[in-house]
């Protein structure tokens, strides 16, 4: 399973769950093994909201922004505020506590990465879960 981020506008979510090829048409990320446990963790990690209320929310799809305090934390990471944070991650979430903290602060490099071109193109970074 994967988490699936877009660089998007909020009005396109909608589109993302009826493109036929959403990875081609957005900037994306899937991110394996971080699922809804995990963004709970991330949330504890961070001391914040993740996420904010879904744009799109049906039987089949949940199209949700992360919020612009945490695209803007996620921007401004340096190399030990990102270690930081993924140890903290790690230490929230049990699927992570697993995990190399290496790999957890090669997502967080993605998820940055994902902020910076968001703000850069003025757009926000839209999660998507399928069901």
């Amino acid at each position: 399973m994967y988490s699936d981020l877009f660089v998007a506008t909020p009005g396109e979510a909608p589109q993302l769950v009826t493109e036929q090829e959403p990875f081609r048409r957005w900037h994306s990320v899937s991110i394996k093994d971080v699922l809804e446990r995990e963004w709970l963790a991330f949330a504890k990690a961070a001391r914040t909201d993740v996420f904010e209320e879904p744009l799109v929310d049906d039987r089949t799809h949940v199209v949700r922004p992360i919020t612009r305090h945490v695209l803007q934390r996620l921007a401004q990471l340096d190399p030990a505020e990102r270690t930081s944070l993924a140890q903290a991650w790690k230490a929230e979430s049990e699927r992570l506590s697993h995990w190399p903290v290496e790999a957890v602060e090669r997502v967080l490099t993605e998820l940055k990465d994902l902020a910076e071109r968001a703000s850069r193109e003025g757009k926000a970074v839209l999660y998507l879960a399928t069901f």
